[in-house]
């Protein structure tokens, strides 16, 4: 997921299930860790915004 952010600049849950081969449940679990991580940075107006998306924090 982080070498196609790298490449793309910006993942969806959609993009991120099909980059790892798992379920979009599953895909979603990691991004959020990876938010509370503050590795990512979500985008969205709320958990059901079909436009959400994450990108790679800049520190």
């Amino acid at each position: 997921m982080l070498a196609y952010l790298y490449g793309h600049g910006r993942i969806t849950v959609k993009i991120a299930a099909e980059t790892i081969d798992m379920s979009d449940a599953t895909a979603r679990k990691l991004l959020r860790r990876l938010v509370d991580k503050q590795v990512l940075s979500w985008h969205g107006n709320s958990g059901r915004d079909p436009k959400q998306y994450y990108t790679i924090k800049h520190h």
